[in-house]
């Protein structure tokens, strides 16, 4: 699982999602987490980086990547074999059907080689391009 997008926020990350993420890390999934963008995270939910943090730490010894990018504006998830690069925040903009429409587009690839061939680059961007 890789997730990168600029902001944190606790609409997203909250209780459920720390708890279900936990899960997949005990289960010895791999999961890297990338955000940040600008020089601090004012835009980002104190409590919600708090907990991301906190999991880290408790799972330092698992395939578990929290990481603060210099400068990022990318949307990116990867899971299971598929990519998905688009504009929607996926940590920090939760869908709801009731609230106003929010045009958001996004690509889906799911040929392996290049989903496989993603996952590297920005694996590659999360450990090079990671802030203290």
């Amino acid at each position: 699982l890789l997730i990168i997008s600029p902001w944190i926020k606790g609409g997203v990350v909250n209780a459920d999602f720390v708890g279900k993420l936990e899960r997949r890390i005990r289960a010895g999934v791999e999961v890297y987490i990338g955000y940040g963008i600008g020089p601090d995270d004012r835009d980002c939910d104190e409590w919600a980086l708090r907990k991301l943090h906190n999991l880290a730490k408790r799972f330092e010894d698992k395939p578990f990547h929290f990481v603060r990018l210099k400068n990022t504006h990318a949307k990116i998830l990867i899971y299971d074999g598929i990519w998905i690069n688009t504009s929607f925040n996926w940590m920090s903009f939760r869908g709801d059907p009731d609230r106003t429409f929010r045009m958001e587009e996004g690509t889906l690839v799911q040929i392996p080689s290049e989903v496989e061939k993603a996952y590297r680059q920005y694996v590659d961007v999360l450990r090079s391009d990671a802030q203290p």
